[in-house]
């Protein structure tokens, strides 16, 4: 197997590029995979000179790569032109992932798989280098987030613990999820998590014993209501979900001391308390593997 490079477009229409692909030829320059610009944080306040680093963000990614356009005949070479044309239009706003935002993804020879959200800047045609049955052309893309993500996907289940609720459940089950369990992020920088806490359990509390940071629930959430929140920067939120009704704003019901955290490198010992719970009371935690580049 090549390198193959597979945009999904904002309506979810595929193209690949690969250096085997007979219409769209990936070729071998291609920049902005593992270099990203980094912007330092920093803490000034009277009588400090203002270099003290608090933390550094990645800027945004521009991800461009060089691929040669291939058909048989001149009227098939302009409907593949035509065609990359439309799947990279940088004023596309609708579609599978919505806002313009499309998904590229990165696998390796070896199978390894790495996908990015980005936004397309446009294709641009080397009008130096063609002839009537090929035709080479740049693609460009933005990352407002510069991180790379796993190739999929990872969830875990957390149990509700503490003093039992009445009515009880029946059958018991002993010894199936625990209350406690280590979540493993295979990246190099701090993923975020999807969390989904169900009833029936009060005041439910989520804490990363790795870095001792905790989210604080203070809501009694009964049978077949729930909690979702995300710790993306950005993208933070929190709703409460109660059955057969509209999800409402659950940022009132976090406590103020809660930090949205988020999955370091490497094990994270996570672990869901409460002060009652009856099962099927739970959480369930989603996250991918968080990168630099590929």
């Amino acid at each position: 197997m090549t390198l193959q490079l597979t945009w999904y477009a904002p309506d979810g229409e595929p193209t690949v590029f690969s250096a085997t692909a007979t219409d769209y030829v990936l070729l071998k320059r291609y920049n902005g995979f593992s270099f990203t610009p980094v912007t330092h944080r920093t803490t000034r306040f009277p009588f400090q000179n203002g270099v003290t680093i608090q933390n550094s963000d990645g800027e945004p990614r521009e991800i461009s790569f060089e691929i040669m356009i291939k058909a048989d005949t001149l009227g098939a070479l302009e409907t593949l032109i035509e065609n990359l044309s439309d799947q990279f239009n940088p004023l596309t706003t609708s579609g599978l992932y919505g806002d313009g935002f499309g998904l590229l993804v990165y696998e390796k020879a070896n199978g390894d798989t790495r996908r990015i959200y980005c936004k397309a800047s446009g294709s641009t045609l080397d009008m130096g280098v063609r002839n009537g049955t090929s035709q080479k052309a740049v693609i460009k893309l933005y990352a407002a987030d510069p991180a790379w993500y796993s190739a999929t996907s990872h969830i875990e289940y957390l149990a509700g613990s503490g003093d039992a609720m009445f009515p009880w459940s029946f059958p018991w089950v002993v010894g199936g999820i625990a209350p406690s369990l280590t979540l493993t992020n295979d990246g190099t920088l701090d993923a975020p998590i999807t969390v989904i806490i169900t009833g029936p359990i009060t005041n439910p509390v989520l804490t990363n014993t790795t870095t001792s940071k905790v989210i604080t629930i203070t809501k009694d959430l009964a049978g077949g209501e729930s909690f979702k929140l995300s710790t993306e920067i950005g993208e933070q939120y929190a709703y409460f979900n109660a059955s057969g009704v509209a999800p409402v704003n659950g940022m009132p019901y976090v406590d103020v001391a809660s930090e949205f955290f988020q999955l370091v490198p490497g094990t994270n010992v996570i672990t869901l308390t409460n002060d009652a719970a009856t099962d099927p009371a739970g959480a369930s935690i989603e996250w991918s593997d968080r990168y630099v580049g590929v």
